[in-house]
């Protein structure tokens, strides 16, 4: 029968701190594993960021939806909902095209400029808000499967 004499609770000290280490050591091991081209994304930041641009689209439906005609629509606020958009989608959007999420990379360049358009058209005088007005139906369309 072993004996257990030499276990020390310092020993279970330096257990605990080396699993510790290890646990926060995965991520970043990782990120080294995926090849040079792919930009790793944690998930909690798309998670972030989508809840955000749940959010941001939900103001920008009820100010469009709320106006009781077009001409009566809070520019303002449509254009400070569709810069919010442009400014999370970004976060998410990748330079070299390819991250650890294959469907933000599908996605994510036409959204970013369906809503930087959005904008732009919201900010023409006299405004457009018909784009703006379809964002939703685009974050609709992709979440549909998910």
């Amino acid at each position: 029968m072993p004996r257990f004499s030499t276990f020390r609770p310092s020993s279970l000290l330096t257990i605990a701190i080396a699993m510790a280490l290890l646990a926060t050591g995965c991520s970043e091991i990782r990120k080294l594993t995926y090849p040079g081209d792919v930009t790793y994304i944690e998930r909690s930041t798309i998670t972030g960021a989508m809840r955000q641009m749940a959010d941001a689209v939900t103001r920008l439906e009820n100010a469009i939806r709320s106006a009781p005609s077009q001409d009566k629509i809070d520019r303002a606020t449509v254009v400070r909902e569709l810069s919010t958009l442009e400014t999370l989608a970004s976060t998410l959007h990748t330079e070299k095209g390819y991250s650890t999420d294959p469907v933000l990379d599908k996605h994510m360049t036409t959204f970013l400029d369906d809503v930087a358009l959005a904008r732009e058209q919201a900010e023409m005088q006299p405004p457009n808000y018909f784009l703006a007005g379809h964002i939703a139906g685009s974050c609709a369309a992709c979440h549909q499967f998910r």
